[in-house]
């Protein structure tokens, strides 16, 4: 009875896995769209850097003067007047909203 119920916790945190792996991110393309998003969503936000700022920990960066972007670990080179995309995950902290950055390209 053990092992049945050890097969079938295994397989759906398997299925739960893949789903999110696999899930499909929300463009994000205007501020109505940004706020509308909840926490912890999947997105995908492309756009020029107009500001950056740096610490030890981490890069901050505002795409289009409109949604600011979190990437850990900080990045060596500048990326102002650039064009980047990135895909991310939603955090909501003190009412401000930001974008933690999963994986980030520059085209």
């Amino acid at each position: 009875m053990r092992q049945i119920s050890l097969i079938i916790s295994i397989l759906g945190l398997s299925i739960l896995s893949l789903l999110l792996i696999f899930s499909t991110p929300k463009e994000v393309n205007s501020l109505s769209d940004f706020f509308m998003l909840e926490n912890n969503q999947k997105v995908h936000i492309s756009g020029k850097v107009t500001s950056e700022f740096k610490n030890q920990d981490s890069s901050s960066f505002v795409i289009d003067k409109k949604f600011n972007l979190l990437v850990s670990p900080p990045q060596n080179s500048s990326l102002i007047n650039k064009t980047i995309s990135a895909i991310g995950k939603i955090s909501i902290y003190n009412n401000k909203t930001t974008i933690k950055v999963i994986s980030l390209k520059i085209p």
